[in-house]
């Protein structure tokens, strides 16, 4: 029947769309239609079966055309279920347990990599358009719900009727064929009605989809599948809790499973990489950042014991290493400490490698030699989105790294080359929707990057960006570009770091994991088999689907609910009691004058000395006004940057409890857009109590969800515009981009903390805690309050630390520059 062929294509559609097989759709968006999709389908279902039901219990009578719809509802109801809805739930069932293999088992990845890359080469070779295409791009996992379908045919059909289902598994791969003929005239046509577009084959996989659709219409009608009415019993149970406890282990060993870190040495390995840091000195901006130098420092305040060392590597410098760290090597490591580092890792330790696109300072040889036994090798591209960065466009394969990362972002992965693997190497991440732009030697004053234009020979699709592979008791990390390790990036993806230095640091291997994957195909097959001679009912079917649904996919909120906490100890050290915050004088100045520090930071003298670094935390949980990303006006890349300068790491939090704020020295609140609740501000309380100190900084025009958190420390913002502008204040002349008067008020502090102290109106009289360090227009605009061992500083300007008014790639402000620093250093003292 007509519509319920359709009803077949809708379910299909809606597989596709729950497991995001339909790129260009955020999950969000995808996850909601697929939903929508089925929730109606089940809703039309219901109303077919209860239809006569609707008008009978009330006494009425029905017309004939009523009649008629009851009788039409019925029979698309038989139809539905004696036709559709097994072939349907087999299919779901297969698809289920492929990709179950697909996440888990890299021989499967290889195995439809090479196949798509294969029969896209074939097919487009002599086309205007030759491309080379991956699995994601191929529309590899569209085609495989249809191929799991006509699997589920098979079960359900007769003998007599089993070559349907055998026709329709091999249209799939023809439909493939003629949607990758078809894109070159769907490209022409798009560019002839959009002249700035250049559609991909990710944005024209809706029509393989619609390609597949004329098959199953073809052979819908021609098929009745064999429908049982068996019910379950005692041996059906066992399969499916057999299947149940299967999926549910192998989910144990890969997510739940934490590694145990042996927290040994980390050597890094000086080849020429730049491990410098942020420093005063005379560039500002772009290039003032440094590269790899905070890292170490990072690891350092994890725990980890680090060396930085540019000798010669050798078993002694080895001895008492867990891991082994080269970025960027600008020369091949000799013969000797290829074999001393060969036989650490064969001995249970770990290498971490990270290179850069197309043989930037010549780093591809001595990688690529170093990392020659992985059978891992950097490729002459970069590696490039198809959009705007990676969001929604890397796969991050099941590896314990990739745990409890919130989105793409948090790797920091940007612009790197993409690596050529072969086994026992193995995907970790893959740019789904990129492309590998091959480099050009020629182009020496950009490092040799490419035309940023794609030909035929360069991938697109499930790019390689980082691998791992196997070296007898040890293991090996690659990464295609640096960027994850970068100073300016730690602050964002620390979790990711410590996922990865974990892993290395740990034990564990692959070889249980591989075992568990077997032992779950052995038992997944045999719950297949049993079902399929037993004759499974619908229900039963579906009771499957629901288990290995719940056992292979439900454990991730369960994770993230219980475990992750516990495992991503923010910091694992105490804070230096040293540190604790003492100075409660009223009025102090500074003696070093804006200008003497101006000249110290130009002249690129660092009166701090060796630096012990600390942890600032940034608060991202309350939804700051400010981006994240980069040194754009609106973000806080020049606040981080110069938190470094000053001797501390900083650390975008997105949780906010005492366990996380007590390890932290300083905490930044940025104009919030989420209410502080009474109970965080507690937490900030018993953070100040400890020596913590608290800036926060908000204007009046974002004050809402601050106003009572401050009003219950006793501050308030005053409706008062006073403006941009520089004001000369106790630490140096500052810049504001739209300041607002801070008051503190006694009552309202006094009412929390039980304090007897006389009012203060925020002008005059002030006790022997509180120091107003900026006024304008006899406004105060910087107060600072102690409370307890530590200290909290309002400042009235929800702009006052984003990059524009601190320091861009382009532009920077001397002047807040030298506040920032005499603040950090003197002014929170």
């Amino acid at each position: 029947m007509r519509h319920t062929r359709i009803g077949i294509f809708l379910y299909l559609t809606a597989l596709n769309l729950l497991f995001l097989n339909i790129p260009g759709l955020s999950p969000q968006l995808s996850l909601f239609s697929g939903m929508l999709i089925i929730l109606i389908g089940l809703s039309a279902l219901i109303t077919m079966s209860t239809s006569s039901l609707l008008c009978r219990p009330f006494g009425f009578d029905l017309s004939e055309d009523q009649k008629r719809f009851v009788a039409q509802s019925g029979e698309i109801k038989a139809f539905v279920v004696k036709d559709m809805l097994l072939p349907l739930l087999w299919a779901t069932f297969f698809y289920a347990l492929f990709r179950t293999y697909y996440i888990y088992s890299s021989s499967v990845w290889y195995i439809f990599q090479s196949f798509s890359t294969a029969i896209s080469n074939a097919v487009l070779k002599n086309t205007p358009h030759p491309q080379t295409l991956g699995q994601s791009a191929i529309g590899i996992q569209i085609s495989m719900v249809f191929v799991c379908y006509y699997a589920g045919l098979m079960v359900c059909l007769k003998k007599q009727d089993k070559l349907w289902a055998i026709t329709g598994a091999v249209s799939v791969p023809l439909m493939t064929v003629v949607w990758l003929f078809m894109l070159q005239y769907f490209r022409s046509i798009i560019i002839f009605f959009i002249s700035d577009g250049d559609p991909q084959p990710f944005d024209l996989q809706i029509f393989l989809l619609l390609a597949n659709l004329f098959p199953v219409i073809l052979i819908s009608h021609k098929i009745k599948p064999n429908i049982s009415s068996k019910k379950m019993g005692r041996f059906e149970a066992f399969v499916l809790l057999l299947l149940l406890l299967s999926a549910f282990s192998i989910n144990v060993v890969y997510k739940f499973s934490i590694p145990h870190a042996k927290n040994q040495k980390i050597v890094f390995c000086d080849k020429g990489a730049m491990w410098t840091k942020p420093y005063y000195g005379k560039h500002f901006g772009q290039n003032s950042s440094g590269m790899f130098g905070i890292l170490p420092e990072y690891l350092k305040l994890k725990g980890y014991q680090t060396e930085l060392t540019n000798n010669l590597i050798t078993s002694s410098i080895l001895k008492d290493a867990g891991v082994v760290v080269v970025f960027n090597p600008r020369y091949d490591f000799t013969d000797e400490e290829q074999t001393a580092i060969y036989s650490f890792i064969e001995n249970g330790g770990a290498l971490l490698v990270a290179g850069d696109h197309t043989d930037v300072a010549g780093i591809m040889k001595p990688i690529n030699r170093l990392v020659k036994p992985f059978n891992i090798a950097l490729n002459f591209d970069t590696a490039l989105p198809i959009s705007s960065g990676w969001d929604n466009s890397l796969e991050k394969r099941n590896h314990y790294i990739n745990r409890d990362l919130y989105n793409d972002y948090d790797t920091s992965i940007w612009v790197g080359a993409s690596l050529n693997i072969s086994p026992p190497a193995m995907p970790v991440i893959t740019g789904k929707r990129g492309w590998a732009d091959m480099g050009n030697y020629f182009n020496s004053k950009r490092a040799f990057l490419g035309d940023y234009k794609r030909d035929g020979k360069e991938i697109m699709g499930d790019i390689v960006l980082v691998a791992e592979s196997n070296y007898g008791k040890g293991k090996v990390l690659v990464f295609g570009d640096t960027s994850t390790f970068q100073n300016v990036s730690i602050p964002l993806n620390y979790l990711f770091i410590d996922n990865i230095f974990k892993w290395l640091q740990s034990d564990s291997n692959r070889l249980f994991q591989k075992t568990m994957l077997i032992i779950f195909l052995v038992i997944s097959v045999f719950a297949t088999v049993a079902m399929i001679k037993k004759s499974a009912s619908p229900a039963y079917i579906a009771a499957g689907i629901l288990v290995l649904g719940i056992g292979t996919y439900a454990c991730d909120s369960l994770w993230s609910k219980f475990f992750i906490y516990n495992d991503h100890v923010l910091i694992g050290t105490t804070k230096n009691e040293s540190l604790m915050i003492t100075d409660s004088s009223k009025d102090f100045h500074i003696k070093e004058s804006t200008e003497v520090i101006s000249q110290n930071i130009v002249e690129g003298k660092n009166s701090m000395g060796a630096v012990e670094y600390k942890f600032a935390l940034i608060d991202a949980y309350h939804y700051g006004r400010f981006s994240r990303f980069g040194p754009k006006d609106n973000s806080l890349w020049g606040l981080s940057l110069n938190l470094m300068r000053n001797g501390y790491i900083p650390l975008f939090i997105k949780e906010f409890t005492d366990e996380i704020l007590a390890k932290g020295d300083l905490l930044f609140i940025v104009s919030p857009t989420k209410k502080l609740s009474s109970e965080n501000i507690s937490r900030i309380e018993h953070f100040m109590d400890n020596g913590g100190r608290v800036i926060w900084s908000v204007g009046w025009e974002d004050i809402d969800a601050s106003a009572s958190g401050l009003e219950q420390l006793g501050f308030q913002v005053d409706a008062v515009p006073l403006g941009p502008g520089k004001v000369d204040t106790k630490l140096g002349s500052v810049e504001f981009v739209e300041a607002w008067p801070v008051i503190y008020n006694m009552d309202s502090a006094n009412s929390v903390s039980g304090q007897n102290n006389t009012m203060h109106n925020g002008n005059i009289e002030i006790d022997n805690t509180l120091n107003v360090l900026a006024k304008k227009f006899d406004y105060p605009v910087i107060v600072t309050k102690q409370n307890g061992k530590g200290k909290i500083t309002v400042i009235g300007d929800s702009q006052f630390f984003l990059s524009k008014n601190i320091e861009t790639y382009e532009k920077y402000k001397l002047e807040n520059i030298a506040f920032f620093k005499n603040l950090i250093q003197r002014g929170l003292k």
